[in-house]
């Protein structure tokens, strides 16, 4: 069934002058997730403000419930919180010890995150019961093989499908939880996993290193892309008194078992979720303004100052936030750009859709990567700019844009909330552009079509 016959079609707005609007974005989908596993993993109940809520962050809470941590919704949050939608805060009650011991089989929707069919299968295996991992129809073509070879080679069973790429899969618990000697006769404590494809492999198992049985070197095989994701993990850990040391040059990180601590934190706003909003100051000139911008952050979405600055921007980043300026001369500027995203390949829809409205267009290189998220991005982005008029080819790791979209189409998101994004984004100058289930952005930013047509109309 195509996505047509499922869902209706949504008229992305024209811009028919510049821009002057603030947006208040709701709290970082990877920190969200990451803090939710953390606080389950801690020692003692902990609140957690500011969380996305959306459907990957949903999943995940649903999911350390199955493993036996408690979330209560507070009503209240911080006053600093009160302007941002589709945010929440929450009081976690960790996993109890006796839940590693628990008989029931487990079972885990993934939906299509892959935060949740990632993080949560290097945890299963801490307990006694097998879980069983599903989601939607297109988690099977999200990679997941090489996390689970690396679980397998270390020991722990695990059951595949007929063809093992991903979803559906059972994962087992460590061999010493049903043989008591198997574990300590094991050749190596070392876990090596191929993370070249995602970043999420290597975070996956960084997060649970601490509440292994035995200590335990987790090592990164290949090229990492997504670095300030694995940075982000890191910090997180140390935050919470995890002990490891990296090994310098070796991509490895030697972790002992040891409780963990989430204390009271506050989850910053989605700075990867801002580049579209950022976008449409590009466009047509005005200003953005993206509340609570933290001066210091491990999110990749931070790196939009630097490319919209090459692109012709200017920005204050002060206590009130980010205000970017557009320039006035974007849709004519003939300059040529080439960016290198391989540590920031999320932003590669939105850096797309900009380039894919200049002259000259531009090349996006290092995101090979992306061919394993919601999508196949790099194809995806290919067809949607030549439906659009555009000239643009890509190579396995490259996307080469060399002539502007010309017309209005109909925009199909293959169930990635970038894509629908991206086709918002070029909505703004090409007027006719229809976009097919916008409402996947419920994946991380539930209320986008509400705060995109404020900004597109102006409005209040």
């Amino acid at each position: 069934m195509t996505e047509t016959a499922k869902h209706s079609l949504w008229s992305a707005p024209t811009l028919s002058s510049s821009v002057s609007a603030t947006v208040n974005l709701p709290g970082s989908k990877s920190l969200t997730n990451r803090a939710f596993i953390l606080a389950a993993l801690s020692e003692k109940p902990t609140e957690v403000h500011g969380c996305l809520e959306a459907r990957d962050t949903m999943l995940m809470r649903q999911g350390l419930t199955v493993f036996g941590a408690r979330f209560e919704q507070l009503s209240t949050s911080p006053t600093s919180l009160s302007a941002f939608t589709g945010n929440s805060s929450w009081q976690i009650t960790p996993i109890p010890k006796s839940s590693e011991n628990f008989e029931n089989p487990a079972e885990i929707d993934c939906g299509l995150s892959g935060n949740v069919m990632r993080f949560l299968t290097a945890l299963a295996p801490i307990f006694k019961a097998k879980t069983y991992f599903y989601g939607d129809q297109g988690a099977a073509k999200r990679p997941q093989l090489p996390l689970l070879d690396a679980l397998s080679k270390y020991g722990i069973c695990i059951d595949l499908p007929p063809t093992p790429d991903s979803l559906p899969f059972t994962i087992g618990t460590f061999p010493h939880q049903e043989e008591p000697h198997s574990f300590q006769q094991s050749e190596s404590k070392t876990l090596s996993v191929d993370s070249s494809q995602s970043s999420q492999f290597l975070s996956a198992l960084l997060l649970a290193a601490s509440r292994w049985p035995e200590p335990v070197t987790i090592r990164a095989l290949g090229k990492l892309p997504s670095l300030p994701h694995i940075q982000m993990t890191l910090e997180n850990l140390k935050e919470c008194g995890a002990s490891f040391q990296e090994r310098e040059n070796e991509n490895a990180w030697s972790f002992e078992p040891c409780p963990l601590q989430l204390t009271e934190t506050t989850i910053e706003p989605d700075l990867s979720n801002a580049g579209p909003f950022l976008a449409a100051a590009m466009i047509k000139g005005g200003q953005i303004t993206i509340p609570n911008w933290p001066s210091k952050t491990t999110q990749a979405g931070d790196y939009w100052r630097e490319l919209l600055t090459k692109l012709g921007a200017s920005y204050e980043l002060s206590d009130a936030g980010l205000t970017l300026t557009g320039p006035n001369d974007f849709l004519t500027n003939r300059t040529e750009h080439h960016f290198d995203l391989g540590d920031y390949g999320e932003l590669a829809p939105t850096l797309a859709a900009l380039l894919a409205l200049r002259p000259t267009g531009g090349t996006i290189t290092n995101i090979g990567h992306l061919r394993g998220h919601e999508t196949d991005r790099l194809a995806a982005l290919e067809t949607e700019i030549k439906r659009l008029g555009g000239k643009v080819s890509t190579t396995e790791n490259s996307l080469i844009i060399t002539s502007p979209v010309t017309h209005g189409a109909k925009v199909q998101t293959y169930h990635d909330h970038r894509m629908a994004t991206f086709g918002a984004i070029i909505g703004l100058a090409i007027p006719g552009i229809e976009i097919e289930n916008v409402e996947t952005t419920n994946k991380t930013l539930p209320n986008f079509v509400d705060l995109w047509q404020k900004v597109a109309r102006q409005e209040d």
